[in-house]
């Protein structure tokens, strides 16, 4: 026997670490990667809207205030879940 096969879907999850005061959130889970990447756009378009400065590298989001303070860490991890 080899090793343990899993079937299933993958499932691609948003998360916001609050660089503040601490912790991380659910932002939004997402079938597809461009689901999540698409939000994390949309995300960027709204705190740039808002004034703030905005470190986009693509897979994450860095949002921090205008003397280059960070506020939030938006990120994607994913996951395997079973049928």
């Amino acid at each position: 026997m080899g090793g343990i096969e899993m079937e299933g879907y993958m499932i691609y999850l948003l998360f916001r670490q609050d660089l503040q005061r601490g912790g991380i959130v659910l932002e939004s889970p997402h079938a597809t990667f461009d689901g999540a990447a698409e939000k994390m756009d949309s995300l960027s378009e709204y705190w740039k809207e808002k004034g703030k400065i905005i470190k986009d590298n693509k897979c994450d989001l860095i949002v921090g205030l205008p003397d280059g303070t960070p506020l939030w860490y938006y990120f994607v991890s994913s996951r395997t879940i079973l049928k």
